[in-house]
């Protein structure tokens, strides 16, 4: 460490011995490598064997989970990680989903299938509400020709929703799909126990498909899953911004 001499630091003087040689060894320009033992190469068999068995473990797993969602009104909401499969099945394989904060992200992090490189856009690191209403500009103006599907939250567009209108005035068609549960979901359920928290994470009743429709942007509320492959249909043909609500649960 430094001497203290005032306050000035004054640190001691490097030594002048002999300098430390690590391996590989300096010889000439060459670089000489200790020869392998077999217990190096055994190791190496052992390590390659014990990630083949963790692959094949992974590899068993179902790829989508099969629990039941715990709501009382399941029957009159629809299911965001079917809901996520379908949109896929439906869109083209080149589509980029660009996922909000939230359940979305949740969801989306297990049903979508990631198919090509940059075909899934979130920010995972500080999971800003209303970031994907935004990130999907961006993204479809930079990749113009890859369909772009923007999955958001009532909670994120609380946030940015007004954003809705930047993307109609670059006439960009983004295909927004709406998880409308009503509250801020990932909050509600941590409080979800003490009743008067849990209050607080709740949100009123917005229509979304007028809210969107009054900045110029073509909307519906999907009340079935038989509907989708239709309103798909209606979005390629309109070529423009487009909003899908769909009310889904806020209890998991």
């Amino acid at each position: 460490p430094p001497q203290s001499k005032g306050k000035e630091q004054v640190f001691p003087p490097q030594s002048k011995g002999k300098e430390q040689v690590f391996p590989p060894q300096s010889k000439g320009k060459e670089q000489v490598f200790p020869p392998l033992t077999k217990g190096g190469l055994g190791g190496v068999k052992t390590t390659l064997n014990a990630r083949l068995k963790w692959v094949q473990e992974l590899q068993s797993i179902p790829l989508f989970s099969a629990f039941k969602p715990n709501n009382e009104i399941e029957e009159k909401v629809l299911s965001l990680s079917l809901l996520i499969r379908e949109l896929q099945a439906k869109f083209p394989s080149n589509t980029i989903l660009c996922v909000d904060a939230g359940f979305c992200r949740r969801f989306a992090a297990v049903a979508w299938l990631v198919t090509e490189i940059d075909n899934f856009f979130s920010a995972a690191n500080i999971a800003p509400m209303g970031w994907g209403i935004n990130a999907g500009i961006g993204i479809k103006l930079a990749k113009p020709e890859h369909p772009v599907i923007v999955l958001t939250g009532d909670g994120s567009m609380a946030m940015h929703g007004m954003d809705l209108i930047t993307a109609v005035r670059y006439q960009l068609p983004i295909f927004y799909v709406v998880s409308n549960n009503q509250g801020y979901g990932t909050v509600y359920q941590r409080f979800q126990n003490n009743l008067q928290a849990a209050q607080q994470t709740l949100l009123p009743p917005l229509n979304w498909v007028s809210f969107a429709q009054s900045l110029g942007v073509h909307a519906t509320k999907l009340q079935s899953l038989s509907e989708l492959n239709t309103i798909v249909e209606q979005f390629f043909q309109l070529n423009a911004t487009f909003l899908l609500e769909v009310h889904t649960q806020l209890i998991y």
